[in-house]
């Protein structure tokens, strides 16, 4: 973060070497002609996107989680069938650092889901987290999948 405001007041190019410095994946002209499609999933949907990314993420926890009330509060604040679908999914695929065995509070699944998507559009090893969420969301029977209130 510290090194990411140092660079806030640079010339683009010098911008583009921090990110490089920083471990950045900078998007090359593929990425831009032909973006990939938790990107324009992100676009397009982006509440839903970051739910589903922030419930994958959480997916051991709440796979272990045994308190019924618990796990009956987090698939009302985000919807029951969103819920099963995203417990459903395989997430054998993802490396153990995009997952917490944390349960989180619907503000906190937001938050992790915003900051996990900002990361995967920084570092392309976060990808395969966005992009089974844009999987998940493209196949989702509910069109209006917001978060409950």
């Amino acid at each position: 973060m510290v090194a990411e405001a140092r660079s806030e007041g640079l010339p683009a190019r010098a911008q583009r070497f921090a990110a490089r410095l920083r471990g950045e994946s900078l998007p090359t002209f593929n990425d831009l002609a032909s973006p990939p499609d938790w990107s324009v999933a992100e676009q397009e949907r982006h509440s839903e996107l970051v739910t589903i990314v922030g419930l994958l993420h959480a997916r051991p926890a709440i796979d272990a989680e045994l308190n019924g009330g618990r796990l009956g509060a987090l698939a009302a604040f985000v919807g029951e069938d969103l819920f099963d679908v995203v417990c459903d999914a395989d997430i054998g695929q993802l490396r153990a650092e995009f997952l917490t065995d944390d349960l989180p509070t619907p503000v906190e699944l937001l938050e992790q889901g915003e900051e996990l998507v900002e990361r995967a559009r920084r570092h392309r090893e976060f990808a395969p987290l966005a992009e089974l969420a844009a999987e998940i969301l493209a196949h989702a029977q509910t069109p209006e999948m917001e978060p409950a209130e």
